[in-house]
């Protein structure tokens, strides 16, 4: 529980800080995250299509696991990680979008703000990326491994 407390607010504070930098880097002009950003939203959405399908062999392997091994083992926790975690992507895909396209009026309504809303979505967006990263690599490993105790259990 700690853990991913303790992971999380690791990825808000390095989201915070390239939020930032990426604004002070560029001077008060458009930062590099908002000149990308629309092509970030899809490669979010491309490593979502990627997560999805390693989401299937994970499950597979599981199943296989299950098989066997013969065992009652309760897979439910992990498949309510899956769900939870594809339901927090497309939570950051959606939210990403919206400021994207929101941020130039709430700009205009919060005159001096500007700096401050580039920032939250620069964060918002780099938060985004690095979630999604997160995910993809700790499925992958998972299904490596699933692979691995599979191939070690149908040798014996």
């Amino acid at each position: 529980m700690f853990d991913s407390i303790f992971k999380y607010i690791g990825y808000l504070t390095i989201s915070l800080l390239i939020g930032v930098i990426s604004i002070i880097s560029d001077e008060g002009t458009v930062s590099f995250i908002q000149k990308n950003a629309y092509s970030i939203l899809t490669t979010l959405i491309t490593l979502t299509v990627l997560h999805t399908t390693l989401t299937g062999l994970v499950l597979n392997e599981l199943i296989k696991f299950k098989k066997e091994n013969n065992s009652n083992a309760d897979i439910s926790k992990t498949l309510k990680a899956l769900k939870r975690n594809s339901r927090i992507e497309l939570i950051l895909i959606i939210s990403s979008f919206l400021m994207l396209v929101s941020q130039n009026a709430i700009i205009y309504f919060a005159k001096g703000y500007e700096v401050y809303i580039l920032v939250a979505v620069n964060s918002l967006i780099s938060f985004s990326l690095l979630y999604f990263i997160y995910v993809v690599l700790d499925t992958i490993e998972a299904w490596y491994q699933l692979l691995s105790n599979n191939n070690s259990t149908t040798k014996k």
